[in-house]
């Protein structure tokens, strides 16, 4: 089966349940357009969020935004060239709680 048969398959699939309309499933397929990070230090952000987002993780990590500071506004190439190791960015990040 071809990628646009498959496709096509499974979206009327997908729209034979009820609470599913063309409208909010084509929403969701073009929610990527709209959550696309404009920057790489969102793109990092983002990661960092994602990593976040998991049970329980929000308790341990906190929110993010506290660690603005310490990430180098979230730029990547900042933090790695102020940190040596991971092992120096998590004893930063533990002496200075939010």
């Amino acid at each position: 089966m071809d990628k646009k048969r498959l496709f096509t398959f499974g979206k009327e699939y997908l729209l034979r349940r009820t609470e599913l309309s063309d409208e909010i499933l084509n929403h969701y397929l073009n929610l990527w357009e709209i959550r696309k990070p404009i920057s790489f230090n969102e793109l990092c952000r983002n990661m960092i969020d994602h990593a976040q987002n998991r049970r329980n993780m929000p308790k341990s990590i906190g929110d993010i935004e506290n660690l603005k500071q310490i990430l180098c506004e979230f730029n990547p190439t900042q933090i790695k060239n102020k940190y040596k190791s991971w092992v120096d960015l998590f004893k930063t990040i533990k002496k200075n709680p939010n």
